[in-house]
């Protein structure tokens, strides 16, 4: 299955939920203000992966202006990629990703959020989160452990955890981006 080409705004619950799924692609979608202006006890993102999905690819998209991009939580998550996607003005975890050994998160700019990355795992589900790639991204801060991934380099990071390990080629600070008030991420001249 493919969603491609679409705008999902101002929409009260999830842009796109879906439950067990297998070789789902999400690509070229724009997603703004999917938040819960309807119903305070809402909970909104941009994509939510709820039931045991195996080879989705989220990639091109474009979040802004939203709480969240993605959540991936309570089942397996198999063969997950997210890859060159914007993903900025957030006001939560952009990606909160639990139970997907082997995640790929590359190439993607995630930028003014509470936190670009989140991996976590839940004891009640029969895999570990473990083995994920984490590489060449722009993002502006990092929760997770270094149990969850195998690879973790060639990122610009802009906070810095104390007593964590980085990638060798990682580099730290905030770079300076085109336009980020009008929503133009792309990196500025002389950038990091």
């Amino acid at each position: 299955m493919t969603i491609r080409g679409n705008r999902f705004s101002r929409i009260p619950a999830d842009g796109i939920q879906a439950g067990q799924v297998e070789n789902l692609l999400i690509e070229d979608n724009e997603f703004d203000h999917v938040t819960p202006f309807l119903r305070s006890d809402e909970h909104s993102d941009g994509i939510q992966l709820h039931g045991q999905a195996l080879g989705v690819t989220i990639r091109r998209n474009f979040f802004h202006d939203q709480p969240r991009a993605l959540i991936a939580k309570r089942s397996i998550f198999r063969d997950l990629v997210i890859a060159n996607n914007l993903m900025v003005r957030l006001s939560g975890i952009a990606l909160n990703i639990y139970d997907a050994p082997g995640a790929r998160i590359v190439n993607n700019t995630i930028w003014d959020t509470t936190a670009a990355l989140r991996f976590n795992d839940l004891p009640e589900v029969s895999v570990d989160m473990s083995g994920a790639i984490v590489a060449n991204n722009i993002l502006d801060r990092l929760w997770f452990g270094p149990e969850y991934v195998a690879v973790e380099d060639h990122n610009i990071i802009g906070t810095r955890q104390p007593g964590r390990s980085y990638g060798p080629h990682d580099l730290f600070g905030d770079p300076s981006f085109a336009s980020p008030g009008r929503l133009d991420y792309r990196l500025a001249r002389g950038s990091r």
